[in-house]
């Protein structure tokens, strides 16, 4: 997917991970929620909140976590009918999208400008 592509999926949106099986963060769904000024928050399945800076790249996006990850790069990518996010590094299956909603619907924005 193209640099533009990305930013216009992610940009203002809340993307629903299922987490892939053995991830470091558990099982579940993972929420992130990508504002459009370019702060991202994240709510794990353990409840734990997170917030960062994102860059949208070509075939994904950049996040530099206030309190974890530095340069996190996952890649957005269709397989097989799924959106898949998978590490940019190793190539590793990191969660499945299953469901893209525009705006903040979970209420993270304030996390992701904390």
């Amino acid at each position: 997917m193209t640099k533009e592509q990305i930013g216009a999926l992610v940009r203002g949106a809340t993307l629903y991970h299922t987490l892939a099986e053995g991830a470091s963060h558990g099982a579940g769904v993972a929420i992130f929620y990508f504002d459009p000024n370019g702060r991202a928050a994240a709510r794990l399945p353990s409840g734990k909140l997170m917030a960062g800076v994102y860059r949208v790249e070509d075939g994904g996006y950049v996040v530099d976590w206030d309190n974890g990850l530095q340069n996190s790069r996952s890649i957005l990518a269709k397989e097989g009918g799924l959106l898949v996010c998978r590490n940019a590094v190793d190539g590793q299956l990191r969660s499945t999208v299953e469901r893209i909603m525009f705006g903040d619907p979970e209420d993270l924005a304030g996390t992701a400008r904390a």
